[in-house]
């Protein structure tokens, strides 16, 4: 029998700090697509700030690493939370 999958049946409501935040974090994306138009080298600090919104976005809408043998591994794709294996 298929699993079933959980569905949100509601829009998310994110608050004025949240879109604040995201924004900031998401500037990051838009200076390294500035960069690399113009083919050079991206900056650490860039990639940091990029690393920072995957974290941020994961935690705002409920991703995570797959788990393996029970252990969330930092290769693994992301994954719903509620479909993770326990």
């Amino acid at each position: 029998m298929a699993k079933k999958l959980s569905t949100i049946t509601k829009a998310w409501t994110i608050s004025y700090e949240d879109r604040v935040t995201l924004l900031e974090k998401l500037q990051c994306l838009q200076r390294i697509e500035q960069t690399t138009s113009e083919h050079c080298s991206i900056d650490y600090e860039e990639i940091c700030k990029a690393v920072t919104l995957l974290y941020t976005i994961c935690n705002m809408f409920g991703f995570e690493n797959k788990k393996e043998n029970g252990v969330r591994s930092f290769y693994s794709d992301l994954v719903l939370k509620e479909e993770n294996e326990e």
